[in-house]
């Protein structure tokens, strides 16, 4: 399943880069959406490209039959690659619980309001019969938090 949305944040792509290569935002980001149990798994930043590999612990909020697969919360690793030159970058979500990948292509682009952060997702669940509508509780859980996801980096910008 694909999923595609975008996020405006109210800096530069430049100010956002950096924040994204910055592990301590990922910790105070985490901690804003509501997750727990943040540990930094690898942090690699040359000034051209960014690697940022983290996990944390989250609660699931899907309907029971999900709960049954993901569980009422799931380990998460997350993992970044940005390049600072294109601003295009490449994040991997593992969630314990979940048999399939989430991979996602993302890029900033600069606009008069800052920029925005726009995500081309591919969600694939591994599971017979069922792996279609856990597909789709896993992007209407990613598009939830969208919201939230923007007002979090945007409050972290402020105080940068």
């Amino acid at each position: 399943m694909n999923l595609n949305y975008a996020l405006q944040f109210n800096k530069n792509k430049d100010a956002v880069l950096g924040l994204f290569c910055d592990p301590n935002f990922f910790s105070q980001h985490q901690a804003l959406m509501g997750s727990t149990d943040f540990k930094l798994l690898e942090h690699n930043d040359d000034g051209n490209r960014c690697v940022i590999k983290f996990s944390y612990q989250v609660a699931s909020d899907v309907p029971a039959f999900a709960k049954k697969i993901l569980g009422d919360s799931s380990q998460v690793v997350h993992e970044e690659d940005w390049d600072r030159a294109t601003g295009k970058g490449h994040i991997s979500i593992d969630v314990a619980t979940l048999p399939g990948t989430m991979e996602c292509e993302a890029r900033l682009e600069d606009n008069a309001d800052g920029c925005r952060k726009v995500f081309d997702w591919e969600i694939k669940v591994k599971l017979p019969l069922i792996g279609g509508k856990i597909e789709k509780v896993v992007a209407e859980d990613i598009k939830g938090k969208s919201a939230p996801d923007q007002a979090a980096v945007n409050e972290l910008l402020a105080a940068a």
